[in-house]
């Protein structure tokens, strides 16, 4: 609902402790064909992106962000709008204008908590990047 252009990319992320990667990715593969995990740019762009169903297991950041929904820990949408700005090599086609675009929408649409948006940004190392982007879609006021 945030895209400017809609990406016909279907993929699922699983975050899990970084000790469980292995053992989670395992279980998983036994009864899923297109899994990955932790996979490069280029797996992505090769085998990822032209797949439905495809499911990509990965460690999750430490203190981030979750909320949860029916008994289920999900990501916050501020976990969501850093992580497509950090993870460059899994959400490469949302980057430059589109992710603006995103995050425009994001903030129109939904009450973003923006000291919970910085603080995991700082976490992962994109505060500056962060704050660029709420630059541009607020004038200079953040």
């Amino acid at each position: 609902e945030f895209f400017q252009h809609l990406p016909k990319i279907n993929f699922l992320v699983v975050e899990v402790e970084k000790d469980s990667i292995d053992a989670v990715y395992y279980y998983l593969k036994e009864s899923i064909n297109n899994i990955f995990k932790e996979p490069t740019r280029e797996i992505v762009e090769d085998l990822v992106i032209d797949k439905t169903g495809t499911v990509i297991v990965k460690a999750i950041i430490s203190e981030s962000p979750l909320i949860k929904t029916d008994g289920v820990q999900v990501p916050s949408l501020e976990k969501i709008l850093v992580d497509i700005l950090a993870e460059k090599k899994l959400f490469y086609f949302l980057q430059g204008n589109e992710l603006v675009t995103i995050y425009k929408n994001a903030f129109d649409k939904y009450t973003i908590q923006h000291s919970k948006l910085i603080r995991y940004a700082k976490r992962r190392g994109k505060e500056i990047e962060v704050n660029d982007i709420l630059k541009q879609i607020n004038g200079n006021n953040i």
